[in-house]
C-alpha cells in the first residue's frame, strides 16, 4: 500500500477483518486445536490491522453501490451463522460470505493484473495449503475442510492473476 504498487478493495478488507475473527471463533469450536486455529488467529490480527493501517493511510476508496451490494450480501451471510447457532453451519456460511467478499478484489485483479502485488498472496495460499494438511493429518472432520481449502482456492487465484510488472515484463518494452 505505501509504494503503491496494490489497489485494495475496501468493501473486501472490510468483510476479511470481520469473517476472519468470526472464522476464527468457529473453526476453533469445530477443531478443537489451537493450532489448527492458529492461521485464522493470525489471519484475523493482520486484516484489522491492515484496514486500520489502510484507512489511515487513506487507501480505501468508500464503498460503491456494487460495494454496498457485496458488503450486504457477506454480512447477511454472518448474521444467518449466528442466527442458526450450529457452528458448522455457520462455518458453511460463512465460507459462502469469503467467497462474495473476494469477488471485488479478483473482479480488480482480472481488468488490472498489476493492482495487487502477488507475493502476499502467494504466501495466504502457502498457509493455508500448510492447514489443510495440518488438519488432514490430525484425521478432522470433512466439515474442519470447508475453509481452509475455500480460502487457500481463493488466494490461489489471485496470486497466479497478479502480475508484478517488473518480474514478468521485459525490461526493453517496458
Amino acid at each position: 500500500m505505501i509504494k503503491g504498487d496494490s489497489e485494495p478493495k475496501s468493501v473486501s478488507w472490510s468483510l476479511w477483518s470481520l469473517l476472519s475473527v468470526i472464522n476464527c471463533v468457529t473453526f476453533s469450536f469445530m477443531t478443537d486445536s489451537l493450532l489448527l486455529s492458529l492461521v485464522f488467529i493470525i489471519d484475523s490480527i493482520l486484516c484489522i490491522f491492515i484496514l486500520f493501517y489502510g484507512v489511515h493511510l487513506k487507501k480505501f476508496p468508500f464503498f460503491n453501490s456494487k460495494d454496498w451490494l457485496f458488503f450486504s450480501i457477506g454480512f447477511v451471510s454472518i448474521i444467518m451463522g449466528f442466527i442458526t447457532k450450529n457452528v458448522i453451519l455457520a462455518n458453511i456460511i460463512i465460507c459462502i460470505a469469503y467467497i462474495f467478499s473476494f469477488v471485488p478484489t479478483i473482479k480488480g485483479v482480472w481488468f488490472k493484473r498489476d493492482s495487487e502485488n502477488p507475493l502476499s498472496w502467494w504466501m495466504c495460499s502457502i498457509a493455508y495449503l500448510l492447514l489443510i494438511i495440518s488438519v488432514f493429518l490430525k484425521n478432522s472432520n470433512t466439515t474442519d475442510f470447508f475453509a481452509p481449502v475455500i480460502l487457500f482456492i481463493l488466494h490461489l487465484v489471485i496470486a497466479l492473476l497478479a502480475k508484478k510488472k517488473q518480474i514478468f515484463e521485459n525490461p526493453v518494452n517496458a
